[in-house]
């Protein structure tokens, strides 16, 4: 990744990537909070903030599944 990540946030920023390249599209805040047996959403999105802040992700504001992962394509294959 070459960005300094907390443990936690590597984790999280791992299963998106693992989760898009599996669904073709990004978890929910409330799916990621799910798997990881985060209390709130809050948690979630201070992780995702941070890691957008660090140039990890960039996070479309008021959509649905608006998770992308900086310099990643994911292509769907057939």
């Amino acid at each position: 990744m070459g960005i300094r990540a907390n443990k936690r946030q590597s984790e999280i920023y791992d299963y998106i990537v693992g989760y898009i390249q599996e669904n073709g599209y990004a978890p929910t805040l409330r799916e990621i909070r799910a798997v990881f047996g985060i209390k709130s959403t809050a948690t979630v999105h201070y992780h995702l903030k941070q890691m957008h802040d660090k140039g990890m992700l960039n996070i479309r504001d008021g959509e649905s599944r608006a998770i992308q992962v900086v310099g990643y394509k994911f292509v769907k294959c057939n």
